[in-house]
């Protein structure tokens, strides 16, 4: 343990840890900021799922489309007796 704080990220964690445990008001900004940054990585989740469920979307009519296509130019010829 010893070595963790005598590293200079040990030393800066140490000193937020005494900082938040000693002042209210460290505890309330830092609370405030940890709302913030959690709210801005829901709404950017939020992003991403609507940009893949348009995505799914999108490919899903383009599939539909190529299947119909390929539906059409591949139909049986009907004037020749089959084999």
């Amino acid at each position: 343990m010893l070595r963790f704080i005598k590293s200079p990220l040990g030393l800066i964690l140490a000193a937020g840890i005494l900082a938040l445990a000693a002042s209210p008001e460290a505890r309330k900004k830092a609370r405030n900021l940890a709302v913030k940054g959690t709210a801005s990585i829901l709404g950017l989740f939020d992003r991403v799922r609507d940009s893949t469920s348009e995505a799914q979307d999108q490919l899903a009519s383009l599939v539909k489309e190529a299947l119909s296509e390929q539906s059409l130019t591949t139909e049986p010829d009907t004037n020749q007796p089959e084999s």
